[in-house]
């Protein structure tokens, strides 16, 4: 916040800010605190707020995943060239203040079309324009586009902090002490990802397969049981499978020189493979944490 506005009060502030950082540590809400400094100079400080919090500030524009245009309607799963050059028109337009702002929620679900039309337009900015672009994984965005965007790493906060906001927020429905702070254990400081984890059978059912290097018969059968239900098995296998994952890459990478590190990689692959056929084919989640739990047995044994 203090260089956006230190290079407002220069008049001379990068048109392209890339905000990026693990998912759920507030990077959104920073992108709209930033939207709202540029558009508030020379306005009334509320009204403005409200107008953005309202969306209905005629110079913000929010390119977000859309809804499809055909019955039955329904949260498309990226965000499509339509959208992204729906963006460009708007910015075609005159402002109705000083400057036009657009906020990108997220850089993660574009596609290459949408990509390379917001690419054009990063390229060849009109003036006085300024975008606020959320990013998760930085390797999911265009190098060209990365290339051309100043780049504000935003980091995890503290377990401790972590701890703060979650107890400072109403929890809905019954969440034990111990609910929380596994949820906050699992974070990796993101409270938007804890309040996902709290109570959920994906977080208790990962926390079973770290205590233990090699999950017993018991053990295993212990974290396969919080899929078996087919009305939640879905999202609960995509939590489980996220914090899989994570802690995969992340121990491969510890171990990255030793014959555990290559054993583990591969494992991330063959892992990684058989998520996108489950998720692809919609097969039976239980039987698939089932499969990754083998697989990674087998790459331990084999290192």
């Amino acid at each position: 916040m203090d260089n956006l506005h230190i290079a407002l009060a220069k008049g001379r502030p990068h048109h392209a800010w890339l905000l990026q950082g693990p998912k759920g540590i507030g990077k959104a809400t920073l992108a709209y605190a930033m939207a709202q400094m540029v558009l508030g100079q020379g306005a009334d400080p509320a009204i403005t707020r409200r107008w953005i919090e309202t969306r209905a500030h005629p110079d913000l524009y929010v390119l977000e995943r859309s809804f499809t245009k055909e019955k039955p309607y329904r949260l498309r799963n990226e965000i499509v060239v339509e959208d992204a050059r729906s963006l460009i028109d708007h910015f075609s337009r005159t402002a109705s203040g000083g400057w036009r702002v657009a906020i990108v929620d997220c850089m993660d679900e574009l596609n290459e079309a949408s990509s390379n039309a917001l690419l054009k337009l990063i390229e060849e900015p009109p003036a006085k324009t300024m975008l606020f672009l959320v990013c998760h994984q930085l390797g999911k965005v265009l190098p060209t586009l990365r290339s051309r965007c100043l780049l504000k790493p935003i980091s995890p906060l503290s377990s401790h902090d972590t701890q703060s906001i979650i107890d400072a927020l109403p929890m809905p429905g019954k969440s034990t002490d111990a609910d929380r702070a596994l949820a906050v254990e699992l974070s990796n400081g993101s409270p938007g990802r804890a309040l996902d984890l709290i109570g959920s059978p994906a977080a208790s059912a990962f926390a079973t397969f770290k205590a233990t290097s090699k999950p017993s018969p018991t053990a295993k059968a212990a974290i396969t049981a919080a899929f078996a239900t087919a009305k939640t098995a879905p999202q609960d296998y995509r939590v489980f499978m996220g914090l899989l994952m994570e802690w995969l890459g992340e121990t491969a990478r510890q171990h990255a020189h030793e014959p555990r590190g290559l054993a583990l990689a591969q494992a991330f692959a063959q892992v990684q493979d058989k998520q996108a056929l489950t998720e692809a084919y919609n097969l039976d989640r239980k039987t698939a944490v089932l499969d990754h739990l083998y697989v990674l047995e087998d790459a331990l044994k084999a290192a």
